[in-house]
């Protein structure tokens, strides 16, 4: 039955309630959220949120950290609140929830208070995700400390290759050269995509590849290019294109780092990962390109994330969403050598910002990075030299 403009405050109410849980246990406040509250009410915008093909940024932040509980999905499946709303929104919240991961508790009777807990079921909620940061380096040591696995893997699946932990994959695995044991798979990085292939005799059918590609939570992937030392961590994946090969091959494609609501719809939608290429083989020979994703990592990890020309920082400006965000431009252009050739991160590529990237290419052949410093300090009435106050000449 339809809410009453009573219930409807009081269910207003109630949604701000669990807003603010929200905001204690996660450090997140859903300020759109409460907006949407406030001008339309408990009723209408749960309603609009549901009704939307793809999950809110409230929920991808709820699902990340671990409490789907405090989802309007949730909220309303397990109250009673639920009697209130149409049956296609009902099974919409529902299937939203179990695809996430999250096992839905309904009241045995809908005209039960709202519950103030969490359900008595324990939800199956995906656990909170590490916080691995782009192009750093880590030791397996390091990784089994935030993953505070105790005692720690002394071998297994954690050094031969991947591994599986609370629904999480994680890749580590060396490029351009052969492991430990004398074994090469030829990994490579293609553009921003990581070219893998399996250990051993692994198939396409075997649990462990297929929990590899279709895990419950997300990817991880660490690569180093020496066989021995840290890893980088290159990113969370997923796979863009299987081979069914023995071993199996698998191209992995990177997520933007803050691109978490990418992440989940590609988790609520698996249908949309990719595609398997039966008897694939692949013989390739590759040398380090400048929009490989591991040089560009090399170089970031050395310059930082700050426009190395006019020293703009988007973290700073943008917050979380400038962060991880910056160009990379190669000293001598691609299109001035016109064939592959062995690159050094450090010393022939640079971050930039995107202006400064497109000013630099004004130019033919491109304006060396002093150049464009002299320019911009030109234009503003001073110059690099000067040591006085930025004051017009």
């Amino acid at each position: 039955m339809p809410m009453t403009p009573m219930e409807d405050d009081e269910f207003t109410a109630f949604l701000r309630g669990k807003a603010m849980e929200a905001q204690t246990a996660l450090n997140y406040r859903p300020a759109l959220f409460l907006q949407m509250l406030g001008s339309s009410g408990g009723y209408k915008t749960v309603s609009t949120l549901i009704s939307q093909p793809k999950p809110s940024d409230g929920f991808t932040k709820l699902w990340e950290g671990g409490r789907l509980d405090l989802s309007v999905e949730a909220l309303i499946t397990e109250s009673r609140w639920r009697r209130c709303f149409e049956a296609n929104l009902l099974l919409a919240a529902e299937t939203r929830l179990r695809q996430a991961g999250y096992v839905v508790a309904v009241p045995e009777h809908p005209d039960t208070p709202p519950l103030l807990e969490k359900p008595t079921i324990s939800p199956k909620v995906l656990p909170p995700f590490p916080s691995f940061i782009l192009g750093e380096e880590y030791t397996r040591s390091d990784v089994f400390k935030m993953l505070d696995l105790n005692p720690q893997p002394k071998g297994g699946d954690w050094f031969t290759g991947y591994a599986e932990h609370e629904g999480n994959v994680y890749v580590f695995c060396n490029v351009g050269i052969p492991g430990r044991t004398g074994h090469d798979y030829k990994n490579f990085f293609d553009g921003d995509r990581l070219v893998w292939s399996g250990k051993g005799p692994s198939k396409l059918q075997h649990a462990s590849i297929q929990s590899l590609l279709k895990p419950r939570g997300r990817s991880y992937i660490f690569y180093r290019l020496s066989d021995r030392g840290p890893f980088t961590f290159a990113g969370i994946a997923k796979p863009f294109q299987v081979f069914d090969t023995s071993p199996v091959g698998v191209i992995w494609e990177f997520y933007d780092r803050h691109s978490l609501k990418s992440d989940i719809d590609s988790f609520l939608h698996p249908s949309s990962q990719g595609t398997v290429v039966e008897g694939g083989a692949k013989s390739v020979t590759v040398k380090i390109y400048e929009r490989d994703r591991g040089a560009r990592l090399k170089c970031i990890r050395h310059w930082g994330w700050k426009c190395f020309v006019c020293q703009f920082d988007f973290a700073k400006t943008y917050g979380e969403l400038g962060e991880g965000f910056i160009h990379v431009h190669h000293l001598k252009p691609l299109s001035e050598i016109g064939d592959a050739y062995d690159l050094n991160p450090v010393t022939d590529l640079r971050p930039v910002c995107p202006n400064c990237h497109a000013m630099l290419h004004r130019k033919v052949p491109a304006l060396a990075i002093e150049e464009l410093k002299v320019r911009i300090n030109g234009a503003k009435g001073y110059y690099i030299d000067d040591v006085t106050e930025s004051t017009p000449a």
